[in-house]
């Protein structure tokens, strides 16, 4: 449910991303197995689907800002048009954690704004911040090592957070042989084998494990590589560098826009 003008509206959502996120206070044990046990089942139609919810976008400290990065490519910038911001507890994280199976990635990341935002401090899911707090929670994130995944859209109305140990959205990913082929980005990382020496900082880096060893230096697997940047930011030798896909494409304009054209995807439109 969302307010405009004070009037609630209505609309069917899917179980990820959103009923799911929506139980963020009646997560419990019970709750928290049964959805481990269906995550299987939810990937494999979530694979026939080309539009996805949540994209991933690269850690701005990994672009090279000489170059024309699109302004929905830059999490600062999608933060900074928003008016109106909230944050709450990572769901996959608190998830995990009751599984006995939590990670040490921060909690608290989970970012939303607008009419979201709205809904969650309404419903009591997650507190209203400022937008220095915002830009703070995403600079703690990235130190952290997470993936920065907002809404598929132009106009976003959340941004994840998302690790490897405990997000559903990347646990997801990494299920696939291919994860590349299933994640909306517009970038991939590339590594120069002639400044590369090896220290293997961006396996470590990597939640998808995507960086691999070639002949004389790392190397970057393309089948796994979602473009999140987390492997340029932290190497020393600046040997890593982000590449903006042949196939990359434009998001939809919105939310709305993105739901309809995952509707028509699945033949509802």
């Amino acid at each position: 449910m969302v307010r405009f003008d004070g009037v609630p509206y209505y609309m069917a959502l899917q179980f990820l991303v959103g009923v799911y996120e929506f139980h963020l206070n009646a997560m419990d044990r019970e709750l928290a197995e049964m959805v481990d046990e269906y995550l299987p089942y939810v990937l494999r139609e979530w694979g026939k689907i080309e539009t996805q919810q949540l994209r991933v976008i690269p850690v701005e400290t990994s672009i090279d800002t000489t170059s024309a990065v699109a302004t929905y490519d830059q999490a600062r910038k999608l933060v900074s048009d928003q008016k109106r911001f909230a944050v709450a507890d990572c769901i996959c994280r608190k998830e995990k954690d009751l599984l006995g199976r939590g990670c040490e990635h921060p909690l608290e990341s989970c970012i939303t704004f607008g009419i979201a935002a709205d809904y969650y401090i309404e419903n009591g899911i997650g507190r209203e911040i400022t937008l220095e707090e915002c830009l703070e929670i995403l600079e703690r994130t990235e130190k952290a090592g997470m993936v920065v995944s907002p809404s598929n859209a132009q106009a976003v109305m959340n941004i994840c957070t998302c690790c490897g140990d405990s997000c559903n959205f990347l646990r997801g990913l990494k299920m696939f042989e291919r994860p590349a082929d299933h994640a909306s980005s517009t970038y991939q990382a590339r590594i120069d084998p002639e400044l590369c020496v090896s220290c293997e900082t961006c396996v470590d880096r990597c939640q998808m494990e995507a960086i691999v060893e070639g002949d004389d230096a790392m190397r970057v697997d393309d089948a796994r590589c979602i473009g999140c940047g987390l492997c340029v930011s932290t190497c020393s030798e600046h040997a890593v560098s982000m590449e903006k896909k042949p196939s990359a494409f434009e998001p939809p304009a919105n939310f709305v826009a993105m739901q309809m054209k995952i509707s028509s995807e699945r033949g509802l439109g």
